[in-house]
C-alpha cells in the first residue's frame, strides 16, 4: 500500500473569507489531513467545495483504501490523479455561485421558534427520548434558528442506547419543521458504509409512519421492505434502469420465494412489467420532488442522480450519517462532498469495531485504532494503520466533543455492567431491569462462562482456527434451546474466526437447525442482537486478536437476555482483559451442569407437548 504521505484527496475552494487560501486554485492535501482539512471548512463556512472537479479523485480514494490492489496499480491510479490535478479547468460560473446558508434558516423568526420549540418536544414524547437524545436534538434545532451554531454534531452512542431510534426522531422533527413553513430548498441525505446500516434508518421512519423517502442503490442489496422506494437510476437512461432492475428483482424473487415465501420482489418484478416507461419516468420525478429525504451507501453517493438531486440551484442539504466510526474517512467523505452538506450528524460507537480495509490485517485493524476513552488497561495503542481512520475519530480527536448517549436498552443489565465497566468506564446506564429481560430457561443465568477443557485448536489452510469441541457444544446448545422453547430467531452464535463460524453453520445444517439461526464472526454481527448468544472463542493456546478490546466489546453487547461463552480459561486468562470478563461470569454452574439442565429444559418442554396433544384428542373425541 501506498505510504500516507503520498496518498492525496483534491479539493477546490471558492475563498469568500479570512481562510488563507487562492482563489478558485485547487488544493490536493494529504488523505490523513482530510478530516482536519474538512472541518476547517466547516468551521470557517469561508470556502465552498465544488464536487465535480474532486469527484475522481474521491472515488478512486477510496476504492483503494476499501477494495485494496497492487502497489503498481495504486501508484497509477495516484499518477492519474496528479494528471487531473494539473490540467482541471476553472470552474464556471455556476460553479461558484454561493449557496444560502442552512444554518440560521428561521434566525429572527418568533412565531417559526415557537412552532419549532413545540415539534420538537412533540417528538420527543413521540419516540420517548431520554435527556442524552432530546439533547441531540436541540442540538438540531439550532440548526434552523442560530446562524453561527456548529454545524457538525457528533453522536456518540454505546450499545442498545438508541441511536438509529435517535435519526429516525431527528429527521421526523426536521422534516417537520420544514414542512410546516412550506419549504421545499432543503434535502436529507441519510448515508452509511453499509446497506444495512442505511435500511435500518429508513426502516425505523416506516415504522413510525413516515414514507416520504427515496432509496438508491443496487435493489439487489436493500431490504425488502423498501423495494416500493427504490428510485431507478443509470447513466445510460431510464430504461436501461428499469432493465437492470428487472435483471436484479427477477433473481432477488427466485431466491427469496425459495427461502422466506416473501412476495415483496415478486410484486416490484411485476409493477416495472406492467408499467409504461413514461409513467414510470413521471412516477419518478413526482417522487423526487416530494420527498426531501434520500437513503443512500456512501459508495453509492458518488452516482451522478445524487448530484442532479443535492446540488440544484437553492437546494440546501443535511447530511446524517450512521454507522461514521466504521466508515473509512474517504468513505464519509463521500456523501458529504456529493450532496454539499452544509450541516452534517454523524452518529457511531468509536469504541466498537473500527473501519476495516482490504489491505489490512485483521488483527492489525482491530487493534492499531483509537479508544482514548477506554480504561488505560484495555486501551488499544493510539496509532492508525493507514486508512483506517474514520471521519468521526479524526473530528473527535481534532476536538470536537460528541453528544453521548449513555443509557442502554438493550442488554440484561449484569451483561451490559460487563461492557461499561471494561471499556466506558462505568458511564454506560441501564434504562431497563432485570425484570425486563427475565430468564428464558429459568435457572439459565445472565452471563456464564463454560471451561471446555484440554482440546486443542486445529489452524487452517487459510491461517484461520476451529475448535471441534466448541462447534459440538454450540450446536448442542442451540438444539436444545430449540426443543426448550426458545424460537431460533432468538438465537445467536458468535465465532471469533471466520473458519469456526462456516463449521458450526455447516453443522446446524446438516442438523436441519440453520433456518432461523444467525452464525457469524463478530465484524458481520456488530449492529445485530438476539436474545440469546453462545461465544465461540475457539482458541487454546493463547488468547491472540480475540483480546481485542473493541472486539470483545462488539461480542457482549449482542446478547439481550443470555450471554452464554464458552473457551479455555486458563489460555483465555493470559489476557488481562479475559480475565476481567470471566470474573464478572457466573462460574457456580460447570459445562456439564448446563447441558444438564438444557437437557432437563428440553425434556421438559417434550413432556409439556405431548400432554397438550393428548388433551386436544380427548377433545376431539368428545373426552
Amino acid at each position: 500500500m501506498l505510504p500516507a504521505q503520498t496518498m492525496h484527496l483534491a479539493l477546490r475552494f471558492r475563498q469568500q473569507g479570512p481562510w488563507d487560501l487562492s482563489r478558485n486554485c485547487v488544493h490536493a492535501f494529504p488523505a490523513d489531513d482530510a478530516g482536519n482539512e474538512y472541518l476547517k471548512v466547516f468551521q470557517q463556512r469561508s470556502a465552498d467545495i465544488v464536487c465535480e472537479e474532486m469527484q475522481a479523485s474521491l472515488d478512486s480514494f477510496a476504492d483503494f483504501l476499501t477494495r485494496g490492489g497492487s502497489k503498481k496499480r495504486l501508484q497509477e491510479r495516484y499518477d492519474e490523479n496528479c494528471t487531473l490535478f494539473r490540467t482541471m479547468p476553472r470552474p464556471r460560473a455556476s460553479d461558484t455561485s454561493p449557496r444560502e446558508s442552512f444554518c440560521g434558516l428561521l434566525a429572527g423568526n418568533a412565531r417559526a421558534e415557537v412552532m419549532a420549540n413545540n415539534a420538537m418536544h412533540e417528538v420527543a414524547a413521540q419516540f420517548k427520548l431520554n435527556q442524552d437524545q432530546q439533547a441531540v436534538l436541540r442540538r438540531t434545532k439550532a440548526w434552523l434558528l442560530d446562524e453561527k451554531t456548529d454545524p457538525v454534531i457528533l453522536v456518540h452512542g454505546a450499545y442498545g442506547a438508541g441511536k438509529t431510534q435517535l435519526s429516525v426522531a431527528a429527521i421526523v422533527f426536521l422534516t417537520r419543521v420544514l414542512d410546516t413553513i412550506g419549504d421545499q430548498t432543503v434535502r436529507i441525505c441519510v448515508a452509511a458504509a453499509t446497506n444495512v446500516a442505511v435500511d435500518n434508518v429508513l426502516k425505523g421512519l416506516k415504522r413510525h409512519g413516515f414514507d416520504a423517502f427515496n432509496r438508491v442503490g443496487s435493489i439487489r442489496n436493500m431490504d425488502q421492505e423498501l423495494l416500493e422506494h427504490a428510485l431507478h437510476y443509470s447513466e445510460r437512461g431510464l430504461a436501461a434502469a428499469v432493465q437492470d432492475a428487472r435483471a436484479q428483482l427477477t433473481d432477488l424473487a427466485r431466491d427469496t420465494l425459495r427461502t422466506t415465501r416473501s412476495a415483496g420482489p415478486s410484486q416490484a418484478l411485476r409493477y416495472l412489467e406492467k408499467t409504461p416507461l413514461t409513467k414510470l419516468a413521471k412516477e419518478q420525478q413526482r417522487r423526487e420532488m416530494q420527498c426531501r429525504v434520500v437513503g443512500v451507501t456512501c459508495c453509492s453517493s458518488s452516482r451522478e442522480f445524487m448530484m442532479q438531486t443535492f446540488q440544484k440551484p437553492g437546494v440546501r442539504t443535511i447530511c446524517l450519517i450512521d454507522e461514521a466510526a466504521q466508515a473509512v474517512e474517504a468513505l464519509s467523505m463521500l456523501p458529504l462532498v456529493r450532496t454539499r452538506a452544509q450541516v452534517a450528524m454523524l452518529v457511531g460507537d468509536p469504541l466498537q469495531l473500527p473501519p476495516l480495509t482490504a489491505t489490512q490485517a485483521i488483527p492489525q485493524c482491530a487493534q492499531k485504532s483509537s479508544s482514548s476513552t477506554m480504561p488505560s488497561s484495555h486501551a488499544a495503542p493510539k496509532r492508525y494503520a493507514d486508512g483506517a481512520t474514520s471521519m468521526f475519530d479524526r473530528l473527535r480527536r481534532l476536538g470536537r466533543e460528541p453528544v453521548r448517549l449513555s443509557v442502554q436498552y438493550r442488554c440484561h443489565p449484569r451483561i451490559s455492567e460487563i461492557s461499561s465497566k471494561l471499556f466506558y468506564d462505568g458511564k454506560v446506564r441501564s434504562g431497563i431491569c432485570a425484570a425486563d429481560r427475565p430468564a428464558l430457561l429459568a435457572g439459565l443465568p445472565a452471563v456464564g462462562f463454560y471451561d471446555v477443557g484440554a482440546v486443542n485448536e486445529k489452524r487452517t489452510t487459510d491461517g484461520s482456527f476451529v475448535n471441534e469441541r466448541e462447534q459440538s457444544l454450540v450446536c448442542m446448545m442451540i438444539s436444545k434451546l430449540i426443543e426448550a422453547g426458545v424460537r431460533p430467531e432468538q438465537i445467536g452464535a458468535i465465532a471469533l474466526y471466520r473458519a469456526q463460524a462456516e463449521a458450526i453453520e455447516s453443522r446446524l445444517q446438516a442438523g436441519g437447525r440453520a433456518n432461523g439461526v444467525a452464525v457469524s464472526t463478530v465484524d458481520a454481527f456488530q449492529g445485530a442482537e438476539r436474545d440469546v448468544i453462545l461465544i465461540s472463542t475457539c482458541r487454546t493456546s493463547g488468547p491472540g486478536f480475540t483480546a481485542c478490546p473493541r472486539r470483545v466489546n462488539v461480542m457482549i453487547t449482542r446478547a439481550r437476555h443470555h450471554l452464554v461463552i464458552l473457551g479455555r480459561r486458563d489460555a483465555l486468562c493470559v489476557s488481562r482483559l479475559w480475565r476481567d470478563v470471566l470474573q464478572q461470569c457466573d462460574t457456580q454452574t460447570s459445562l456439564e451442569g448446563v447441558l444438564q439442565h438444557l437437557n432437563d429444559a428440553a425434556l421438559e418442554a417434550r413432556e409439556h407437548a405431548f400432554d397438550e396433544d393428548l388433551e386436544l384428542e380427548r377433545e376431539l373425541h368428545g373426552g
